[in-house]
């Protein structure tokens, strides 16, 4: 039952405060992203705009990429953190889990867009699977990854 209440917090929290996830989460991960395929070479044009400010867009080779929060992972880290805060584990646990993986999942975030990009260049018939399947099934293991290794930590801090 926390898990759910903490769930609707959060993303009741994210509805009400779009532009700042917009400006602190969605774009940097998107120009993280950007500069990261730019240094393999690849051409990448990036661009967002004030007036659309939950969306970030990536012109990779013949591609346009609609970056939007779903595309971020804002999604499976609130669950993650959900999840964090209903698990009974100490507080500085808790902390500790939160603090490192606000950075894993920005890096994720970005990681999965260069990879979506590298794929849009190099099999470009496979970008939809890729996108639409493939991401998702590896959204799902990587929280999983993530909150089998913090539970693994808490119950062995807790003794």
């Amino acid at each position: 039952m926390a898990f759910a209440v903490l769930l609707g917090a959060l993303m009741w929290t994210f509805i009400c405060y779009t532009d700042f996830f917009s400006a602190y989460y969605l774009w940097p991960i998107s120009w993280a992203a950007a500069k990261v395929i730019s240094t393999l070479g690849i051409p990448v044009v990036a661009y967002g705009s004030l007036q659309q400010a939950d969306l970030y867009i990536l012109e990779i080779g013949r591609f346009v990429f609609h970056v939007e929060h779903q595309c971020s992972g804002i999604s499976a880290f609130f669950i993650y953190f959900a999840a964090l805060l209903a698990y009974p584990a100490v507080a500085p646990h808790k902390i500790r889990g939160l603090l490192l993986s606000i950075p894993a999942f920005f890096i994720y975030g970005a990681v999965r867009l260069v990879v979506l990009g590298v794929i849009a260049i190099t099999l470009p018939d496979l970008l939809r699977f890729f996108h639409l399947y493939f991401m998702v099934i590896l959204n799902i293991g990587f929280v999983m990854m993530l909150w089998t290794d913090w539970t693994r930590r808490a119950d062995a801090a807790s003794g």
